[in-house]
């Protein structure tokens, strides 16, 4: 008896430490995504100079944004799971209504058999019980991919995760400004040129077969490429679009009669290089989707202002009085004041 209550108290010991284990693996990664960058004050060319390009990329033009922060990765399910457990009552909107869009290659034959697909999207299914904690309906799970983005979320879920984490959602410019690394113009984060293994995207026929050259079908882990860009960015290009805080409006129908929508951006796992399916992947593109909107190659990432005491620290910093400007005896500046001086003395003489 001795025997069986020791054993079972090992056991019990090993599955405590196991836990405890698994939780420190936890918030070694939560601590890790929770990463945010810091982005100064800046004018940057937004945009591309192709006027066939759709979704209102062109043309080029300059935009100003004030100085943020944005997180380095998106938001992963770990981050997720934890926004969860905070408020076990909120309800993301694929938890409302019981169902969101899910790419068929994920699906179980039985899962297509019993699905609607998406006439105005082929590959994808209206999957029940689809939502950000089963990615791939009812009998999923995200427990192996909780290094990947939180996805089934709407921008209204979005938001509320942003507002409870105490940022916001990023705009449009600022995005885009994070995903340029600090070069305008160009089409990637890293330069004009297209590398293999920097990003998510499909390679082969859509939608029968995604050939994997980069090793993945499906969402990623957004740390599973190398930084995009100078600042430090993750997973700015492929794996999922990322919702904004900026209204998205069609630049050839009258904005009045619109419906209401946000701008996606970065493209996800069925976007390609060069668009000859879905969508062209490049720092420029972008889309639209109602705020209610939710699949499994759609997720976001969080911005935050500055706080008070850093504004202000910055602005007494940029009124500070300028050191007095020395000039070189030889100088045109120097001479110039020298003869100044002279006029000024004469003037005072003959007065």
């Amino acid at each position: 008896m001795l025997i069986l209550i020791t054993t079972f108290l090992l056991i019990v010991q090993s599955a405590n430490n196991q836990v405890r284990n698994y939780d420190d693996v936890l918030n070694y990664f939560h601590s890790k995504y929770e990463s945010m960058v810091l982005l100064e004050n800046a004018v940057f060319q937004t945009g591309v100079n192709d006027p066939t390009s759709r979704n209102g990329e062109y043309p080029v033009h300059k935009v100003q944004v004030k100085a943020f922060y944005i997180d380095r990765y998106p938001i992963t399910n770990i981050q997720f799971r934890k926004f969860h457990q905070a408020k076990p009552h909120y309800e993301t909107e694929a938890e409302e209504v019981n169902f969101s869009y899910v790419f068929g290659q994920h699906m179980t034959p039985h899962q297509l058999s019993r699905s609607k697909p998406e006439e105005k999207q082929p590959g994808w299914y209206e999957v029940a019980g689809a939502q950000w904690n089963k990615p791939a309906g009812p009998f999923s799970t995200v427990r192996e991919l909780l290094s990947h983005p939180a996805v089934h979320v709407s921008y209204n879920d979005a938001f509320a995760y942003c507002s409870w984490a105490g940022k916001r959602l990023p705009t449009e410019h600022e995005w885009e400004f994070a995903a340029r690394g600090g070069l305008d113009g160009l089409l990637y984060p890293w330069g004009d040129r297209y590398l293999k293994m920097r990003m998510n995207l499909w390679q082969g026929k859509y939608p029968e077969e995604d050939k994997k050259y980069d090793d993945w079908a499906g969402t990623s882990p957004v740390d599973a490429f190398p930084a995009q860009n100078n600042y430090g960015m993750y997973d700015m290009l492929g794996n999922v679009w990322e919702w904004t805080s900026s209204l998205y409006f069609d630049r050839v129908i009258d904005r009045d009669t619109q419906p209401l929508r946000y701008v996606l951006k970065g493209g996800s796992f069925i976007d390609t290089r060069d668009g000859a399916y879905n969508y062209v992947v490049r720092t420029a593109n972008r889309k639209g989707k109602r705020p209610q909107y939710t699949s499994s190659n759609i997720g976001f990432r969080c911005a935050m202002d500055l706080s008070e005491e850093e504004t202000l620290a910055r602005l007494h910093a940029s009124t500070k009085p300028p050191r007095p400007v020395r000039f070189h005896k030889k100088s045109d500046m120097y001479q110039h004041r020298k003869e100044n001086e002279k006029k000024e003395d004469m003037e005072h003489f003959e007065l």
